[in-house]
């Protein structure tokens, strides 16, 4: 296994109890955000284009010189809502950067704590298999079950 033992000690600080209080926050962020969420038909969001930091700054400079150049935004539309939308989506934007640097974390954790599980589970199952071939009481049903659930392998 790769990994440094103070990642495997960063991992010995979850708790059940400290998972629990984080799943109720993420259940208030949805409540807090719920009223403006939408969900986007796949085909939509493909039609739409990508907010990126590249994005981003364009947003900006747009909004900067259409401020010191009033005359050339289109007299239809208001540049203090252009603002207020350009802010919203840096604002937007820095939460998403957020959430992904969290959740690419949250992943890794998830998958040094999963790897060394299934080691475990794999010991488990390799000493009921040997069990089973040896006609131990019980043994066969739960080999058999195991054997069912167990993860394919694409070669």
């Amino acid at each position: 296994m790769i990994y440094s033992m103070e990642n495997s000690r960063k991992c010995g600080k979850l708790s059940r109890d400290l998972l629990i209080t984080v799943q109720a926050k993420l259940d208030e962020l949805k409540r807090l955000l719920g009223p403006s969420l939408v969900t986007l038909p796949v085909q939509e969001r493909k039609l739409l284009g990508k907010i990126e930091s590249q994005t981003i700054d364009f947003l900006n400079l747009s909004l900067e010189m259409a401020q010191s150049n009033p005359e050339l935004f289109p007299m239809y539309l208001e540049i203090s809502g252009f603002q207020e939308k350009i802010i919203l989506t840096c604002e937007l934007w820095q939460i998403i950067k957020k959430i992904d640097s969290l959740r690419e974390s949250i992943n890794d954790i998830n998958t040094l704590i999963g790897c060394d599980v299934m080691e475990n589970a794999l010991m488990f199952y390799s000493n009921v298999r040997i069990a089973a071939r040896r006609d131990i009481p019980g043994a066969r049903a739960i080999y058999d079950e195991l054997k069912t659930a167990f993860p394919s392998r694409k070669k």
